[in-house]
């Protein structure tokens, strides 16, 4: 299937949104949980746990990235056929 085509039936998907305003939603509803959190599990915990989030988040960003790039690559090379 070629991606204009999987365009055209939406079932081409970048993932989540990273507009300012977005990120901005997502902070203030996480710090509210995470401040939850952090009274009944510690801070340990908590520490450990962004950690482990920031790894995530980095290999989501680079997911997203290349998953962008293969798609204006692949828009290029079907514009040239």
């Amino acid at each position: 299937m070629s991606v204009l085509k999987e365009i055209y039936d939406e079932q081409f998907c970048v993932g989540q949104p990273k507009t300012l305003e977005y990120l901005t939603i997502r902070q203030k509803n996480f710090a509210r949980f995470w401040d939850e959190v952090e009274k009944q599990l510690g801070s340990d915990f908590l520490d450990k746990n962004f950690e482990d989030l920031s790894k995530q988040e980095e290999m989501e960003n680079y997911h997203y990235f290349r998953q962008g790039f293969r798609l204006g690559v692949s828009l290029m090379t079907e514009l040239l056929q």
